[in-house]
């Protein structure tokens, strides 16, 4: 039961004291948000700061969104909760490089600019197992 298998992480996540009152961020995939659906008790049509999130609702102070890129090995796909500071970001421009412009006396930069992400804090993260099915795998070997 996907509402059994969130509540189990929302407890896990409030024994390694993760705040109740902190917003969390709950990425699924269509098949999980599928089961979810009715027990949302917060639509995005009714929460326009949901909407403008990219949320399509809520549960238990969970935001819930719809994920197609969510990691599969060995036929189980995981579904997270996390909250806002459990992942960190980074991006810097690595390589910058002058150039002439072919059609005049102009000089143009071109710059390579290098993209990355950490789990900064694991205790902040919650994975579901979600079984995939031979024909979820069979699709996900041909992509």
């Amino acid at each position: 039961n996907v509402v059994d298998a969130i509540e189990e992480g929302l407890v896990k996540m409030y024994e390694k004291n993760v705040s109740p009152s902190e917003t969390l961020n709950g990425e699924f995939s269509p098949k999980m948000y599928s089961e979810l659906r009715k027990y949302l008790t917060e639509l995005n049509t009714n929460n326009p700061e949901l909407i403008k999130r990219g949320a399509v609702g809520r549960y238990n102070m969970v935001d819930v969104f719809i994920e197609n890129r969510l990691p599969v090995a060995s036929k189980v796909r995981y579904n997270f909760i996390r909250t806002n500071k459990a992942l960190a970001y980074a991006e810097q421009i690595d390589k910058v490089q002058a150039v002439s412009k072919e059609n005049g006396f102009a000089t143009k930069f071109k710059g390579l600019m290098v993209y990355g992400a950490v789990v900064a804090r694991p205790e902040e993260a919650y994975a579901i197992k979600e079984t995939v099915d031979a024909a979820d795998s069979a699709w996900l070997t041909r992509a």
